[in-house]
């Protein structure tokens, strides 16, 4: 399922993809999504945190855009976009960009590999 894309431009638009990002949780989510698909239960082993509340940060950041979702079930998967407004994709870039060198990201990323719920079964 592709989210919905901005409708229209001006400031409430960019409201909606400022409070997306006003969260760190939301950030790593988005630094987590460069390299592939997660789903929920391998955010949630990410993140450290129940699954409701990675469940509602990843809401929150697909509904303004930056993120795709998709079911498969009752599992819930997220990745970056891959069509989407420009304004979302500079978001996004400027986003990875201010986190590139950031030690919770860079061990995130050291992290995700490790972290594969659909090979124990878990999902999908």
């Amino acid at each position: 399922m592709t989210n919905l894309q901005l409708q229209r431009r001006g400031v409430d638009a960019a409201a909606r993809i400022g409070k997306a990002l006003d969260h760190p949780l939301r950030i790593r989510a988005i630094a987590a999504l460069r390299d592939r698909e997660l789903c929920v239960c391998e955010l949630t082993e990410l993140f450290g945190l129940a699954a409701s509340t990675v469940s509602k940060h990843m809401s929150l950041i697909a509904d303004a855009g930056l993120v795709d979702r998709r079911r498969d079930g009752k599992w819930t998967y997220y990745a970056l976009p891959t069509e989407s407004e420009p304004a979302i994709v500079h978001a996004i870039e400027a986003v990875l960009l201010l986190v590139k060198d950031d030690p919770v990201i860079l061990e995130d990323r050291a992290n995700i590999p490790r972290i594969n719920c659909a090979s124990e079964g878990h999902c999908g």
